[in-house]
C-alpha cells in the first residue's frame, strides 16, 4: 500500500489538480477497508458468542 501511496504523491506533482482526486480516493480506500475489517471483526465476535450460547 505504501509503494501506491509513494506513486500517487509522485503523480500529484505531475498533475497538481488531480493529485486531489487521488488523494480522496486513497483516503476513501483506506477508510472502506477499515470498515470492512471493523465489521468482519465485530461479526466474528458476536458467532463465536453465540455459538458459545448454543453449547
Amino acid at each position: 500500500m505504501s509503494e501506491f501511496l509513494d506513486g500517487s504523491l509522485a503523480a500529484c506533482l505531475d498533475f497538481g489538480h488531480e493529485c486531489d482526486i487521488v488523494l480522496r480516493l486513497v483516503v476513501a480506500h483506506r477508510i472502506v477497508n477499515r470498515g470492512i475489517s471493523w465489521v468482519r471483526d465485530f461479526a466474528a465476535a458476536n458467532f463465536r458468542g453465540m455459538a458459545r450460547e448454543m453449547k
